[in-house]
């Protein structure tokens, strides 16, 4: 038996009902650049939205500034794995401050 493999024992009494259960594998589209809204709402018609990962308005915002001050053109996978390498993570995006409505009493 080479490394890879593995030998699992089944009791006698279930050897004859053993099946194997595939497992739902969900893959991540992602979105192309030129046509982010012809994706998004093509997953919805789909009803496919848990497959694909829509980045951040953040990064949208960081990719059209850099192309603006470069001159260049950036993917927007490109843009987020350099963000997230800088330590951007949008989970810590701030959220805004909202004011405090004081009662006059």
């Amino acid at each position: 038996m080479s490394e890879k493999q593995v030998k699992l024992s089944v009791p006698a009494e279930h050897s004859s009902r053993t099946t194997a259960v595939p497992r739902r594998i969900k893959k991540k589209i992602q979105l192309r650049d030129d046509y982010v809204l012809e994706d998004f709402y093509s997953a919805v018609r789909n009803n496919r939205l848990d497959s694909i990962h829509v980045p951040h308005s953040d990064v949208f915002f960081v990719k059209a500034a850099m192309e603006h001050h470069l001159g260049m053109k950036f993917k927007l996978k490109d843009v987020e794995a350099a963000m997230r390498a800088e330590g951007w993570n949008e989970s810590r995006v701030l959220v805004p401050y909202k004011q405090k409505v004081l009662a006059n009493d």
